[in-house]
């Protein structure tokens, strides 16, 4: 009789805790939800007064594209942010990285955002830490969008202007190797000694 007593109180017990158990995650299923809704409907109407499309702010990865369209930021930081969370398998340095690109894209996009809104740093601050009602507040509020003013991004531009460099270098390199036939007009290789075309004698 007293192991039956205690087999009931022990699965009294049990369901006590399973039933605490769902109704905490109901609340933060519920908390998440709400956020939610302030995330989309603040993304709706900012991408509306941007002149894109509202429903992009539903489709995950598309609506930070268009975010970055519309505050001038490189969506190329969405591929490198991606690319980097393949790489949080290795231990620690893995992690850092990770943590690294995003909190810088995190940073890019708040700022952005903030000045193509003609908002403050104050604003940035709180769309980095609090995004889902600061952008409620921009969507449905009575800021106007000014056009893309991206924050200055060094490492987009340093290789920005790495790539430039080269593609320069390469056309000053063709065009420095560059012939021409004297009577025909036709373009040569750098070797050749006579033309291809009119069989003139190159010098």
């Amino acid at each position: 009789m007293d192991s039956y007593i205690d087999t009931m109180d022990t699965s009294a017990a049990a369901g006590g805790i399973i039933a605490v158990v769902l109704a905490i995650l109901g609340i933060v299923l519920l908390i998440v939800f709400i956020v939610s809704i302030f995330q989309i409907i603040g993304h709706w109407k900012m991408f509306k007064k941007a002149g894109e499309p509202g429903w992009a702010a539903l489709v995950p990865i598309y609506n930070t594209y268009i975010l970055c369209k519309i505050t001038g930021v490189n969506p190329w930081w969405i591929v490198i942010t991606f690319c980097a969370s393949l790489l949080s398998f290795i231990p620690v340095i893995g992690s850092l990285l990770v943590m690294a690109v995003t909190i810088y894209f995190g940073i890019m996009l708040a700022g952005s955002t903030a000045n193509s809104f003609g908002k403050d740093t104050g604003w940035a601050i709180g769309l980095y830490f609090l995004a889902p009602f600061f952008s409620f507040a921009l969507g449905v509020g009575t800021s106007e969008y000014v056009g893309p003013t991206p924050m200055n991004d060094p490492i987009m531009a340093a290789f920005n202007k790495s790539q430039n460099n080269q593609q320069s270098n390469v056309a000053s390199n063709q065009s420095g190797t560059a012939k021409f036939c004297s009577n025909c007009g036709n373009k040569l290789d750098a070797n050749v000694g006579f033309c291809p075309n009119c069989g003139n004698k190159i010098k």
